[in-house]
């Protein structure tokens, strides 16, 4: 849609991803590897899940484990995918999805481990599990030493209490529906999603890393999506950052699919992107090549923009799952929380400009991220931006604010 947010905050988080690994590669984070961090990290699981074995014999077959969800009555079968993901929620701040890499079946003397590895300025921390369920982690966390931390079995009745909140689909079969009628801080669908409609916007952005972002989005009429009828929108996003001194650019050529879906809201189906990054040199280190992926994403199920359905303040928790398939692999399903509070309306000025804006607070519910954002009135567009993230402690707020932008060639 041509002034939904979604194409911009998208662009964002490609831009924190850019920006994080010119910080990994800044600091040198190529050494080890974390692919290869991962086969010494299960070859040490191996070593001690064996030791533990020959002193007392575990089955096996237990890879998943039968559990009973708290209160509810309702068995469940806990698999190593259901507790990591519960690991990323319990321990966000620990285990950071922004900085995930996924080991699902790293083979190591003829046995398959599940591991993952999350690089940052703590280095790399691993969280693995056997074959037979046991559980290790090795980073900073345990002083760099492999520490057990008991079975699937031993911890499945509280990733069953939390599977909720870990995963909304599993939990919420429809889309969130809205709270009231739409309110005026974004446009009605037909009139975003009329053919020939176009948002054009350059911002700029301040913090621990600092770039401009340029965003051109296009209604071009008709198409088809997963088998359904849906209106393309055709987007294009080129960011440049500068982080630690090293220069990341990145460009995102996007068709998203929507729909009117009633009452003046637009449900999206999903999206088809071709994303490239440009090649990094960094001092000392020497170059890191740059890479370009085709990503299609799919909501499970569409999505409704029912955030703007509230009032000043009122609240609304939206439960959100997709499934991406990059370069031709299906990734698992991911499925996100996030509240959005209608705060107030104001009149604020943006690097000399003055808009009339709706501020809303979003915050994820794992405890990923806050932002306040002020969107346009009778528009939809951010005119200003400010993402708080925490990891390991360590929080840091960027900034993006509205250089100039434009509705079918009148200025926003």
């Amino acid at each position: 849609m041509a002034l939904s947010p979604s194409s911009l905050q998208r662009s964002l988080l490609a831009l924190a991803a850019a920006a994080a690994l010119a910080t990994l590669a800044a600091c040198g984070g190529g050494a080890d590897a974390p692919s290869e961090g991962a086969v010494k990290f299960v070859a040490q699981m191996r070593a001690l899940a064996v030791q533990a074995e020959v002193a007392a014999p575990v089955n096996p077959t237990a890879a998943a484990v039968a559990s009973t969800a708290a209160g509810a009555g309702l068995t469940t079968s806990v698999t190593a995918d259901m507790l990591l993901d519960w690991v990323e929620y319990k321990f966000a701040s620990l285990f950071p999805k922004l900085a995930v890499q996924r080991f699902p079946a790293v083979v190591y003397a003829g046995v398959t481990y599940n591991a993952r590895a999350y690089t940052g300025p703590w280095g790399t921390r691993y969280i693995g599990i056997t074959p037979d369920g046991r559980i290790f982690g090795l980073g900073d966390f345990t002083n760099n030493l492999l520490q057990a931390f008991d079975t699937i079995a031993f911890w499945a009745a509280q990733v069953d209490a939390d599977r909720c909140a870990v995963t909304p689909s599993s939990c919420v079969g429809t889309a969130t529906p809205p709270a009231g009628p739409l309110n005026d801080c974004t446009l009605p669908a037909a009139q975003a999603l009329a053919t020939g409609s176009r948002f054009l916007a350059t911002y700029a952005i301040t913090g621990s890393f600092t770039g401009q972002l340029s965003l051109d989005a296009l209604v071009q009429g008709a198409g088809t999506f997963e088998g359904q009828n849906a209106i393309k929108v055709l987007s294009k996003s080129e960011t440049s950052i500068v982080n630690q001194g090293i220069t990341v650019s990145s460009k995102n050529d996007s068709v998203s699919y929507e729909q009117d879906g009633g009452g003046g809201f637009t449900r999206s189906l999903g999206d088809e992107a071709s994303v490239s990054t440009g090649g990094v040199t960094v001092p000392g280190v020497g170059t890191v090549g740059g890479s370009v992926s085709t990503v299609k994403t799919v909501f499970t199920p569409s999505e409704l923009n029912v955030e703007f359905s509230i009032q000043p303040g009122q609240s609304i928790k939206k439960n959100s799952s997709l499934v991406s398939t990059v370069d031709g692999r299906v990734l698992p399903l991911v499925s996100s929380s996030t509240t959005y509070a209608f705060v107030a309306r104001e009149q604020i000025t943006v690097r000399g400009r003055n808009y009339s804006t709706c501020r809303y607070t979003e915050t994820e519910n794992s405890g990923g991220s806050t932002s306040t954002n002020w969107y346009i009135v009778n528009r939809g567009a951010l005119a200003r931006s400010e993402t708080t993230t925490t990891i390991s402690g360590k929080t840091e707020t960027q900034l993006t604010e509205l250089v100039q932008g434009s509705y079918n060639g009148t200025p926003l």
